[in-house]
Formats: C-alpha cells, sequence, structure tokens
C-alpha cells in the first residue's frame, strides 16, 4: 500500500483497479531441476526480487 500511496500523490491515480487490494507479491526462483531455490514475500504490491537477484541466479547455472 505505500507504493500505491506514493504513486497516487504524484498523480497516478487508478481510475479503475484490477484484482486484489489484499494479495501481496511472491517471487519463486527455479533451478534448472525444478526445485525453488528463492522464495520472496514481498511487503508491499511493488516489493519484487531486485533485477540483480534475478540476473545472478541465472548466470549461475552457466
Amino acid at each position: 500500500m505505500p507504493t500505491l500511496m506514493k504513486s497516487m500523490f504524484m498523480g497516478n491515480i487508478p481510475w479503475r483497479i484490477k484484482g486484489r487490494m489484499d494479495a501481496m507479491p511472491m517471487n519463486f526462483l527455479v533451478n534448472e531441476r525444478g526445485v525453488i531455490e528463492v522464495a520472496y514475500y514481498g511487503q508491499d504490491e511493488g516489493d519484487h526480487l531486485s533485477m540483480v537477484t534475478i540476473s545472478a541466479f541465472s548466470h549461475d547455472g552457466e
């Protein structure tokens, strides 16, 4: 919710909200064997794994 409020303060008003407002993001990094190696549970709707983390994970197998 903090990210949404900050965005609205900057003038970005969502006229139509899709989805559930009580759902928080989850990101999973799965290896080539199908095993979840990283499970990340966001604190708000804008909280996701960083691209640095995702890139490092994807390049570990190379």
